[in-house]
């Protein structure tokens, strides 16, 4: 594994994605990985702000 990114989120979004990881009794930070791995996956170009992510 890779050094840690620190990554904000608002206490909403925070609390939702820890119901989430619960939910699939995964850790967050476990949670949060598979999320982007399913992203990353899916090959979709994403625009973010503007600027394509890929």
């Amino acid at each position: 594994m890779g050094a840690p990114i620190p990554v904000r989120l608002p206490e909403d979004i925070r609390e939702q994605v820890k119901a989430r990881a619960e939910a699939d009794h995964r850790t967050v930070s476990n949670w949060i990985r598979l999320v982007i791995e399913r992203e990353l996956a899916t090959g979709d170009d994403a625009v973010v702000g503007g600027t394509s992510v890929r």
